[in-house]
């Protein structure tokens, strides 16, 4: 990864925004980004305010910098729901074979037809707002191709030697 430019551009831009979610979520940094003032309200970029200020006075730039702990938040647990799911459905497929996995395709390639953001809004629309349904709803819909990988190393190793010489 030392040699390749963009590889270490890109680690370095995640660990900064990983950084500063961390130091946004324990109020390190950016601790008034709630607070209302009306007499700054649509302020121009300054010294005081970066990115200037909304209809209500907050600082954009603090409620930027605030919205990555939101980010990291759905994007970590979304993506580990979709792991778990799409390993359990995926190695119960490739394992059993048969039905068993005539029946995941079936449900995994439907849900693969159906467009994404349709099944995150309808999901939300049913649970319900707040950070956990969308989590919830991210997770559950983007399992598919975990489940295509898992599905697919469980049925080569399967047909491996050592596992069709295994004692019976």
């Amino acid at each position: 990864m030392r040699r390749d430019r963009t590889a270490m551009v890109s680690f370095t831009v995640i660990v900064a925004y990983i950084a500063l979610a961390l130091l946004c979520a324990t109020d390190v940094v950016f601790t008034g980004f709630a607070v209302t003032n009306n007499a700054e309200a649509y302020f121009p970029p300054s010294a005081s305010h970066w990115l200037g200020t909304d209809l209500f006075g907050r600082d954009v730039l603090a409620r930027a910098a605030h919205g990555t702990v939101t980010s990291l938040t759905v994007g970590v647990f979304g993506a580990a729901i979709a792991i778990v799911v799409g390993t359990v459905f995926g190695a119960v497929a490739g394992y059993f074979g048969k039905w068993v996995d005539e029946i995941i395709v079936w449900f995994y390639t439907t849900v693969d037809t159906v467009p994404y953001i349709l099944l995150v809004a309808a999901f939300s629309f049913i649970a319900g707002p707040g950070l956990s349904t969308i989590c919830w709803a991210i997770g559950l819909t983007s399992w598919v191709s975990h489940c295509r990988i898992v599905r697919g190393e469980f049925m080569r190793q399967r047909e491996r030697e050592y596992v069709q010489a295994r004692p019976c």
